[in-house]
């Protein structure tokens, strides 16, 4: 789909309304999409890394495009791993 094209009627444009952690240790993350007619879709049975760098892209300044590898690169820096290689 294209930026300009015409939303298709069998999809919905849903954005992210909440996320969270599932449990207290936030190994599990949990969202919640919104779409414009109120409907709701959770999604869950993902690392809290993941929902920790969903998060922090929303609160923060969006200086930077979010890929797998600035996740990674955020992983590690909290959890103070030197990187040495990637490959996806």
């Amino acid at each position: 789909m294209k930026i300009d094209q015409a939303q298709e009627v069998d999809y919905e444009v849903a954005k992210i309304s909440h996320i969270g952690f599932v449990d207290p240790y936030a190994v599990e993350g949990l969202l919640i999409l919104k779409a414009e007619n109120g409907k709701e879709f959770n999604m869950r049975a993902f690392s809290g890394e993941v929902a920790r760098h969903i998060s922090s892209f929303i609160q923060e300044p969006r200086n930077t495009i979010p890929t797998i590898y600035n996740m990674i690169e955020q992983i590690c820096e909290e959890n103070e791993i030197v990187l040495v290689k990637v490959k996806i």
